[in-house]
């Protein structure tokens, strides 16, 4: 057996609507709904992301824009763009937004791997930062941060995506 790996999941919640809000700054603390874009129906696909404020009135992904109207009436629906092509979305500003996230991802610490699931998900293999973490500690706290690193590794990448977001 294989020596074992400390991983961790980003998950970039409601990324989309984060997007738009970014994009969009007074959408912020309302709810907000993205919809996909439906190649031939001109009331787009289903809802591709969520907001927290939308969520309490029962609005659920994949949603057709109507029905979530009804449950809530001040939800703001942002379309996911059409691009050249009718029949395909530009996903551009989605993918823009990612490639700012991963880089700073990449550029956190060169002992973490990076390895991307999707526009807004990546696999972190933090096994080489805690070893060296652990490695370079005094062996009087290492008790503590085998019970802690993780949590710890885990408050410090959310705090950075935040001050990353707030800074732009």
């Amino acid at each position: 057996m294989g020596k074992k790996r400390i991983i961790a999941l980003i998950d970039m919640d409601c990324f989309y609507v984060q997007v738009e809000q970014r994009l969009q700054p007074h959408l912020y603390g309302k709810p907000v709904a993205v919809v996909q874009h439906s190649s031939g129906n001109n009331r787009g696909g289903g809802l591709l992301a969520i907001s927290y404020e939308a969520r309490p009135f029962g609005i659920k992904r994949g949603m057709f824009p109507e029905q979530a109207k009804t449950l809530c009436s001040e939800l703001t629906l942002c379309y996911v763009p059409v691009g050249e092509h009718v029949d395909k979305a530009d996903i551009t500003r989605y993918r823009d937004a990612s490639a700012e996230v991963f880089k700073v991802l990449h550029e956190f610490n060169s002992r973490i791997i990076v390895e991307r699931a999707s526009v807004d998900e990546a696999y972190l293999d933090l096994t080489a930062l805690v070893e060296h973490i652990y490695e370079t500690t005094d062996p009087s706290i290492k008790v503590f941060l085998f019970y802690f690193n993780s949590i710890a590794i885990y408050l410090f990448l959310h705090l950075l995506f935040i001050i990353r977001i707030n800074l732009e």
